[in-house]
């Protein structure tokens, strides 16, 4: 399985002295762990010795494959997605999460609103 993770970071990049990636891709195999809550987080293995499994938010996937992405919407109400054009070329998802719109465009993401949600 591969997926594409928003980096948190990418929020405050400009704190770092180093560029910070706006989207962390992974590949491994589901798994399950004892005491973590698999609605909430989404356990992958790593391949790797010292470091076995990825836990990881599944609010911050953006995308997955669309059988686990269809899962991953039901589970948190999504019930529409478009994709936008921006004013300069850019292509923006549009998301419908229990009835409200949000929108990955720089706008929204400062002022929680933005044309492509208006429009919408």
């Amino acid at each position: 399985m591969q997926i594409k993770v928003f980096n948190p970071r990418y929020k405050q990049r400009d704190l770092y002295f180093y560029p910070i990636e706006e989207f962390n891709y992974y590949e491994g195999v589901e798994t399950t762990l004892k005491h973590v809550d698999s609605k909430r987080y989404l356990c992958l293995t790593t391949g790797l010795k010292d470091f076995p499994v990825r836990v990881i938010d599944r609010t911050m996937i953006v995308n997955s494959e669309p059988q686990k992405l269809f899962i991953l919407d039901e589970f948190f109400g999504v019930t529409e997605r478009r994709k936008v054009e921006g004013s300069k070329g850019a292509v923006y998802e549009l998301t419908k999460t229990n009835g409200k719109w949000t929108c990955t465009c720089p706008g929204f993401e400062y002022r929680k609103d933005c044309k492509h949600v208006r429009a919408a």
